[in-house]
């Protein structure tokens, strides 16, 4: 019962962040994105996909613990969890190539693996290539071209409220005005006679 008060109490707070103009806008482009992500990270999950299967081909089986080829490198420990022997390991190894978390170590373990060929690195590349200068650049730009655009037509409506907020006040002179004249004409009116 405690947490159910404490989600309203919260929820009630999240709905006072549309008062504040930036909270606004950020909130308008995460509503606004949520669409066009799924399109954008269903791309980011197809090469990450496709480079896992390539990976599975060209390095599976090639890193596991205390391998002797690799073992001279001095890699990290625990870096020989990063490997290509099955495709949820796989699609994990090029996560953590995704997020640029020391690629070139787990790229010279391979390296490694392979015999010392840096021909291994052109994979890495390759696909540091197409996710992180792409998909992740596409990402970014298509987030940032979102928040431009919620921040310009934000700007447009206080703008429109203003001038309808201008022109009310402009009727209600003129009708403060007007009732002023009648007011007088009556009581010149009642002076009269």
């Amino acid at each position: 019962m405690l947490e159910l008060i404490i989600i309203v109490r919260c929820s009630k707070l999240a709905n006072l962040t549309f008062e504040i103009k930036t909270m606004r806008i950020i909130m308008e482009t995460i509503s606004n994105l949520a669409t066009p992500f799924l399109n954008l990270f269903f791309m980011l999950f197809i090469t990450i996909y496709i480079f896992a299967i390539i990976g599975m081909f060209l390095f599976g089986g090639l890193n596991y613990k205390n391998n002797p080829q690799i073992s001279k490198f001095g890699y990290p420990e625990n870096y020989y969890m990063m490997n290509f022997n099955d495709l949820p390991v796989s699609m994990m190894t090029l996560f953590h190539q995704l997020i640029v978390n020391n690629w070139f170590c787990t790229m010279q373990i391979f390296i490694g693996a392979y015999g010392g060929s840096y021909w291994v690195s052109v994979y890495f590349i390759l696909f540091y290539y197409f996710s992180v200068l792409i998909c992740f650049n596409l990402i970014i730009a298509f987030t940032l071209d979102m928040y431009a655009s919620v921040e310009n037509l934000d700007n447009e409506r206080v703008q429109a409220m203003n001038l309808i907020q201008k022109e009310f006040e402009t009727e209600a002179k003129k009708a403060k005005g007007a009732n002023q004249l009648q007011e007088y004409q009556g009581k010149s009116e009642e002076e009269d006679s």
